[in-house]
């Protein structure tokens, strides 16, 4: 396998977004805002928390609500900048439904759990009806990791017991592109993680190879046929990788994007398809600190949306693209809300992350976010909880500014 050389971080410094005056995203969209006593676009009192948000190039998102009000019941919201809606409920108290997946023509797909009759969601945004879709293949108990392609296909992680299968599913059959040796014992993998789909209906993904050390990030087809893209050092001394996290994203041109572990010490962002790989960016050089554990977002133009400490200790949201880095946007800087100028903040009383999930991006380079928000005035006062749109055709130096407002 050939790669390409590593990026300088000196160089992807550059494409960094220089300090700025106002300490807000001043492009930034709020597309959706749940609160205990008030809301925008969304049942108030409705609750919600670590979803991650997908979004197509429509500028549409979707995602898993916990408990809509007033039935509070598990949910699927749908919206753009133009509005949104609640678009799927849970027909009882008990059902569980997982984060979901839009496609370009609006379709939704998501598991449900808990239920009479477990298995994969679907909402057909032609007609605006929902309802299960399949439990498929036989003998399967769980579907995790759901995702729709715009071909209308289908693809998840099945579980059988103690064993797993990445499926895909269309026109009422399913087929299995690779399972793991509690599911077949002639597999050569022995746990498989979360997989990704494409617009071919290939299925991307990392597994371990013959032991719980051995790791690879590899293509699997519906027939079965399996294509390594990266390995770790245990199983060729060559590679400079020693593991992978286990979240990756796989886009239309069979490129994978995944945080890699170094051999060498610390982490970095990389981008593989069949020809290679290229670094995007390493953890702590420059103005990037440690990456945070959460599957890196891949659009087709190969430009990747992902979680990471800035060099200061802020969480952010990133954009890389292989010749610059830009920060998007960061803990602490104000957004424009139904409520006026909030923070991207928790609460005092909550703590912890104010960012849920992974962002999403699409092929116009809009990425879409969710955080907590707070009183730009008082960090004990809570706004809930928002998801947010910045613009890809905006020219991010323009957009973003790094200077943090302290009240």
């Amino acid at each position: 396998m050939t790669h390409a050389p590593r990026l300088l971080t000196s160089l992807l410094a550059l494409g960094l977004a220089g300090p700025g005056t106002a300490g807000s995203l001043e492009k930034a969209e709020l597309l959706m805002r749940s609160g205990p006593t008030s809301s925008y676009q969304v049942p108030a009192g409705s609750s919600w928390s670590s979803s991650t948000p997908t979004l197509n190039d429509h500028r549409e998102v979707a995602l898993h609500i916990q408990a809509v009000a007033p039935a509070f019941r598990a949910g699927i919201w749908s919206g753009s900048p133009e509005g949104g809606a609640v678009v799927a409920l849970a027909d009882d108290d008990a059902s569980l439904y997982s984060d979901a997946s839009i496609n370009t023509a609006g379709d939704i797909v998501w598991r449900r759990a808990e239920s009479a009759q477990n298995g994969v969601m679907l909402y057909e945004a032609a007609t605006g009806d929902f309802g299960f879709l399949t439990n498929a293949p036989l003998g399967s108990t769980s579907w995790g990791s759901v995702q729709i392609n715009d071909n209308g296909r289908v693809a998840y992680r099945a579980g059988f017991g103690s064993g797993n299968a990445w499926v895909s599913y269309a026109g009422g059959s399913a087929d299995i592109h690779v399972a793991d040796s509690s599911a077949d014992g002639t597999s050569d993998y022995e746990w498989l993680f979360t997989p990704s789909l494409n617009g071919q209906g290939l299925i991307a993904g990392k597994v371990a190879y013959q032991s719980l050390s051995t790791n690879q990030v590899v293509i699997a087809d519906a027939s079965g046929n399996v294509s390594v893209l990266l390995e770790d050092n245990n199983l060729d001394p060559k590679s400079p990788f020693s593991n992978f996290n286990n979240g990756i994203d796989f886009n239309d041109q069979d490129q994978v994007a995944v945080i890699a572990s170094l051999a060498e010490g610390g982490a970095a962002l990389i981008v593989a398809d069949e020809s290679g790989w290229t670094e995007y960016a390493r953890q702590d050089e420059g103005e990037l600190g440690e990456f945070e554990y959460f599957a890196p977002q891949l659009n087709n133009d190969g430009v990747v949306a992902f979680r990471a400490f800035d060099s200061s200790g802020e969480r952010g949201i990133w954009r890389a693209d292989g010749e610059s880095l830009t920060l998007v946007a960061r803990h602490g800087e104000l957004v424009s809300t139904d409520l006026g100028p909030a923070r991207l903040e928790s609460p005092d009383s909550v703590g912890g992350p104010n960012f849920g999930g992974a962002p999403a991006i699409n092929d116009n380079g809009d990425i879409a976010f969710v955080s907590l928000l707070t009183d730009p005035e008082d960090s004990s006062a809570s706004y809930g909880r928002g998801v947010f749109l910045v613009p890809g055709q905006v020219e991010l130096p323009d957009l973003i500014h790094h200077d943090r407002f302290e009240p």
